[in-house]
C-alpha cells in the first residue's frame, strides 16, 4: 500500500475511509514526526490489510461465479 508508484493523475477514484487513526499532534522535532509517521504506517496496515482482502475475495469469487455460470 505504502509503495505504490503509479500515476493516478486523470483518473477516477474513489476512497472508503476505515478509521481514524489518531489525534492531531504537535512534534517537537523531525525524527519525533519521522517515528511517528512510522507507527502510523503499521497500523495504516493493520487497518486495510483485512479489507483489502475481504474485497479481493469478494472480486474473485464474482469472477469465479460468472464464469461459472456461463
Amino acid at each position: 500500500f505504502f509503495d505504490f508508484s503509479e500515476n493516478l493523475y486523470d483518473l477516477n477514484i474513489s476512497l472508503r475511509i476505515v478509521s481514524k487513526i489518531r489525534n492531531e499532534i504537535k512534534f517537537k522535532n523531525a525524527d519525533h514526526l519521522s517515528n511517528q509517521l512510522e507507527k502510523d504506517q503499521k497500523k495504516c496496515i493493520e487497518l486495510i490489510t483485512p479489507t483489502y482482502v475481504t474485497a479481493i475475495n469478494k472480486e474473485a469469487n464474482t469472477e469465479s461465479n460468472s464464469k461459472n455460470s456461463i
